[in-house]
């Protein structure tokens, strides 16, 4: 799913029943220097993905709340010890 089809694709599975709220995380220019990490909502997708200018990886589902919930704590960690 592309970023130019992510409005689309929101929308059809918001149609299907997936809750507003399911977590999805976006990644543009994955594994290079610019690469950009987005974590938002189906409900927020239908917007569209208008600031991505690179290739961009979506990614949907409930799986995704905890990965930012670790990020979340790895960057509080980082912080907390100086790392970041």
């Amino acid at each position: 799913m592309g970023g130019r089809e992510a409005a689309l694709t929101a929308k059809r599975l918001l149609a299907q029943g997936r809750k507003p709220g399911t977590p999805v995380v976006v990644v543009e220019n994955a594994s290079l220097p610019g690469q950009r990490v987005w974590h938002t909502t189906l409900a927020a997708l239908l917007h569209g993905l208008p600031d991505a200018d690179g290739p961009v990886l979506v990614m949907v589902g409930e799986a995704l709340a905890a990965r930012q919930s670790a990020t979340d704590f790895n960057a509080e960690r980082l912080h907390a010890t100086g790392g970041l």
